[in-house]
């Protein structure tokens, strides 16, 4: 039986001290039919540094980067119109 991709989105802004942890999280996860997509929302610190150290280590990592924070909602609706996931 084929499990059903699962799509997981991350919207982030300047989480340097906690993006990490969410990840490391998700990633524990036992659950293999799944991508986690993470929109930065313009952030002016480290997290596009950690998101791409991520993404060398897990494949199923996919980061997009918004030129100027548009919002939490918009930041959503664009992870929902990237996602490949079943749910």
């Amino acid at each position: 039986m084929k499990l059903p991709r699962v799509t997981v989105c991350v919207v982030t802004y300047n989480s340097q001290d906690y993006i990490r942890n969410c990840l490391t999280s998700l990633f524990k996860s036992d659950y293999r039919e799944m991508e986690v997509i993470v929109i930065d929302n313009s952030s002016q610190d480290k997290t596009k540094k950690i998101l791409e150290a991520f993404k060398k280590k897990h494949k199923s990592l996919r980061s997009f980067y918004l030129d100027k924070n548009m919002g939490f909602a918009y930041a959503n609706n664009f992870a929902f119109k990237k996602s490949i996931g079943d749910y």
